[in-house]
């Protein structure tokens, strides 16, 4: 059982993982995005 809940614990560690990822890199590129147009004079 201790081997079958650590699995799922594995799991749900990895998907948070990507999630937080996908979530900052979304953000980072969106911030990069809009401070490249700032910078070109077109903000």
């Amino acid at each position: 059982m201790q081997i079958v809940l650590s699995i799922i614990y594995f799991l749900a560690a990895m998907i948070f993982m990507g999630a937080a990822v996908n979530f900052l890199t979304t953000i980072l590129g969106g911030v990069a995005s809009y401070a490249g147009a700032v910078s070109k004079g077109g903000g």
